[in-house]
């Protein structure tokens, strides 16, 4: 089996007249405003085709870490229901961002073999652009 697609997206839809997916808001890389942050509603988009002799069903893992710290797993069902490919999208409320670095997702079989991976740049917090500036201001309403 090789992942054909393996993706991060904020959205994605599969039209139900051409069953065709859409994948929207690709997350490359996320920069809050400060740490521990939220990455809200984010989708794992996974495309696997089998190779010749591969069960019809299996369980993928999902193994999510932040910077090399293992954050959690979470197991795919894939069923090819008799097809060459299968597609898979899991959808999470939030994921906790606790500091800069990498989060990475590592797609691995049920016995530990890797099949794909995708990195998320977590980007230190933008710093401000400058000094901030202080004005006084008069009774009258008058700028000094």
């Amino acid at each position: 089996m090789k992942a054909k697609l393996f993706t991060c997206a904020r959205g994605v839809s599969i039209d139900r007249h051409s069953n065709n997916l859409s994948i929207f808001e690709v997350v490359e890389d996320v920069a809050p405003a400060a740490y521990p942050a939220m990455l809200a509603k984010f989708n794992v988009v996974l495309v696997v085709e089998k190779d010749v002799g591969d069960p019809d069903q299996c369980t993928l893992i999902l193994d999510v870490k932040q910077s090399n710290q293992a954050a959690f797993s979470h197991p795919i069902e894939i069923d090819f229901d008799g097809k060459r490919r299968s597609r898979s999208v899991v959808e999470f409320p939030a994921i906790p961002l606790m500091n800069p670095g990498t989060l990475s997702l590592v797609m691995k079989d049920e016995t530990g073999k890797f099949r794909a991976q995708y990195d998320i740049d977590l980007r230190p917090p933008p710093s401000p652009v400058g000094p901030p500036e202080t004005h006084s201001v008069a009774a009258d309403g008058r700028t000094e």
